[in-house]
């Protein structure tokens, strides 16, 4: 018996010890590549005000779509099949927060475009998501930006390196998941795990596009650090409540 628990713990150790270095290396890229983002940002001065300041970083290749979404005078994070992410827990239990942070992330949806079902109608500019600890999966009608903004202090929006056409079926993949019901124990049943990082990783995996690099379970970090996945806008709400934002253009 006490070889067994032995074995159990030691098991459970190995498994910290690579969490615990994988995460590290995840958050590592995610910040070198953010980092490197800002700093090669220009200021926009003639849309920038007191409390919000614009940037733009030149891309490297010609992009086909833009990278964010107008309405009217208003202009949103992401397009179609973007995903826009939040590597920080909204959390307000310091521990729980820092753990969540470094292992997992904080949160992760989809970019959708109008769109009508027999369930749901979308506006410009929505997202699709699900809730990490929800009862269903929920399509928000709340609009992104709005969302982000009032939940966290900074967040990211990443474009997957593959066609339009396979980004829209990533978006209809997600929404044949509407309204299902959430299984807390997706270790155990790993094909009915429904959180809110798996339905983006799954909705893109269905197009042959693997965005979940160790294969245990499909984080928001997996995504943010995947190697095809590529950040397109930065938001960042500094201490004295100026918000700086970085577009690709």
């Amino acid at each position: 018996m006490r070889r067994v628990l032995g074995l159990i713990l030691t098991g459970l150790l190995c498994f910290i010890i690579w969490a615990t270095i994988g995460s590290g290396v995840e958050n590592l890229k995610i910040d070198l590549t953010v980092s490197k983002f800002v700093k090669s940002a220009t200021l926009i001065e003639e849309k920038s005000t007191e409390k919000i300041k614009y940037y733009e970083v030149k891309s490297k290749f010609e992009l086909e779509e833009p990278t964010t979404t107008v309405i009217g005078n208003r202009e949103y994070p992401g397009y179609m099949g973007d995903i826009i992410c939040a590597k920080t827990a909204d959390i307000n239990y310091p521990i729980l927060y820092e753990g969540v942070t470094y292992y997992v992330g904080g949160h992760a949806a989809l970019c959708g475009f109008p769109y009508e079902s027999k369930d749901i109608n979308f506006d410009l500019g929505d997202t699709f998501e699900i809730t990490g600890f929800g009862s269903n999966i929920t399509a928000k009608v709340e609009n992104s930006y709005d969302f982000l903004n009032g939940h966290y202090k900074e967040f990211m929006v990443y474009r997957v390196n593959t066609t339009l056409e396979n980004r829209f079926k990533a978006f209809l993949n997600a929404m044949s998941y509407y309204g299902q019901s959430y299984n807390y124990f997706f270790i155990i049943n790993k094909d009915s795990k429904k959180f809110c990082s798996d339905l983006v990783s799954r909705s893109y995996k269905e197009v042959g596009i693997d965005l979940d690099s160790d294969g245990v379970a499909p984080t928001i970090l997996d995504i943010m650090s995947s190697p095809y996945v590529y950040l397109t806008y930065y938001s960042k709400l500094d201490r004295d409540g100026t918000r700086h934002i970085y577009k690709l253009v």
